[in-house]
């Protein structure tokens, strides 16, 4: 990444041709990060332009911007953030998405709880949705295999 810092989340806004940037862990911010970010991404799709031939969102003239945000309260709530904001803006598509959310630990652990019964409930039902195994394997002494998801 160009930051060398992985706690940036980048969204493509194709319609308003616009790069945000948001930082979970702070609420201000100023251009710079969106503006390198564009110019990163330009060269990109200039290199695959040249390397592919094909035309993607090279010529589309990219600017630099930042949306408002919630702040993360904790070091441990990336995931959940970086989730919320992806489906904020799958369901506010074509809309500029708002990342309001609450932020206290009680609602990260509901958060995590929701998010944990989403991706369980859409799982393969021939499998499972913990390991992948097709059968899951008995053992008399195994009672239950309890998964903490809220301390995840």
């Amino acid at each position: 990444m160009y930051t060398g810092m992985m706690r940036y989340k980048q969204y493509l806004h194709v319609p308003s041709r616009s790069l945000f940037v948001m930082d979970p862990a702070a609420a201000e911010q100023d251009l710079h990060l969106p503006t390198t970010a564009v110019q990163c991404h330009n060269r990109y799709f200039r290199m695959w332009q040249n390397l592919y031939g094909k035309q993607v969102w090279g010529s589309l003239k990219w600017k630099a911007a930042t949306i408002p945000h919630t702040v993360q309260q904790d070091t441990t709530s990336c995931g959940v953030f970086v989730m919320q904001m992806a489906k904020e803006a799958i369901q506010s598509f074509p809309a500029i998405p708002s990342f309001n959310m609450k932020n206290s630990p009680r609602d990260m652990c509901r958060l995590r709880e929701e998010m944990a019964e989403e991706l369980l409930s859409t799982s393969e039902k021939d499998y499972c949705s913990m390991c992948g195994l097709k059968e899951v394997p008995r053992d008399k002494d195994i009672e239950a295999v309890v998964i903490d998801w809220a301390g995840a």
